[in-house]
């Protein structure tokens, strides 16, 4: 059975909001029914904290090297992939999977509030294609 929810989505820097109705699956609803449709607000470093564990669990702990510029000077230093996670992760990641997954740019442009194509084009990020082609004909989710 397929579900459906309304939710409006309030963008930070523009003074309009996004109503849609999306297809959703069955667990979906349940969050959605605990709390009426009315999901609590949750700051960003909250979401992000949260995140980060989840990412943890998941066993994204490999060690990758960084650079960073700390008073001007650049530094390399080694840090766990799950400490690089956020929300603007997500949704990047999000993109780029609609984008390879053949979702149309302007749907996308919906979803992630980008005003143009270009700027979109510029957002998602697709260079390595080969392993995106093997998830995509490895999960039925992407087809």
């Amino acid at each position: 059975m397929t579900f459906y929810y309304d939710y409006t989505a309030y963008l930070k820097k523009k003074d309009y909001s996004i109503n849609s109705v999306g297809k959703c699956i069955k667990e979906l609803k349940a969050i959605l029914e605990k709390y009426n449709y009315q999901l609590p607000h949750l700051e960003d470093q909250v979401i992000n904290r949260y995140i980060k564990e989840i990412a943890q669990v998941a066993g994204l702990t490999e060690k990758v090297e960084i650079e960073t510029t700390k008073g001007g000077t650049p530094k390399k230093e080694i840090i766990e992939k799950y400490k690089l996670i956020h929300t603007h992760t997500a949704r990047r990641t999000g993109a780029t999977l609609m984008y390879l997954a053949g979702v149309d740019l302007y749907d996308i442009m919906k979803v992630t509030g980008h005003t143009s194509p270009a700027m979109l084009k510029k957002y998602i990020k697709a260079d390595n294609l080969k392993v995106v082609e093997k998830l995509t004909d490895r999960y039925d989710y992407f087809k």
